[in-house]
């Protein structure tokens, strides 16, 4: 039933968006994964000969396709694996860094064959690009509100 100039909206005419909240906030994130490369350096964690440029590329990936459709996927990558680790670039990090942003990420293959980042992994790192780039001294044009992300 339509309703009148002026009126307030029924409860059919009103649309809610809804925001999921990423699993954790910046900091929070990075404390855990500092924790846990501190936790595996000193387990003497290592990969096998080899084996951590392919996970380090994974990183890449997936973090890339977090920022699919942002004409700066790469320089929010860097920001992330910054704030995380403290290193700009994935091929300078050591295994036990490695491992915890591959672990993190979180990503599967689907039934169609291609691979996926865990969607609250995705979240935290638009979360954790943002805080990044404010640490960083970077301005953002806009408030981190981004309708094309695909979750």
């Amino acid at each position: 039933m339509p309703t009148e100039p002026g009126a307030p909206p029924t409860d059919e005419a009103v649309e809610t968006a809804t925001v999921t909240p990423p699993r954790n906030l910046p900091r929070q994130l990075q404390d855990k994964i500092q924790y846990n490369i501190i936790a595996k350096r000193n387990a003497g964690f290592t990969y096998p000969a080899g084996k951590a440029a392919d996970y380090q590329i994974a990183i890449i990936s997936n973090l890339e396709g977090c920022f699919a459709g942002d004409t700066d996927a790469t320089g929010r990558r860097h920001a992330v694996t910054w704030y995380l680790t403290g290193k700009e670039s994935t091929k300078d990090l050591d295994d036990s860094e490695t491992a915890m942003l591959h672990k993190w990420l979180n990503a599967h293959k689907a039934d169609d064959g291609n691979w996926y980042v865990d969607e609250d992994a995705c979240r935290e790192a638009h979360a954790v690009a943002a805080q990044a780039l404010r640490e960083m001294g970077q301005i953002e044009l806009f408030d981190d509100a981004d309708n094309e992300r695909p979750f």
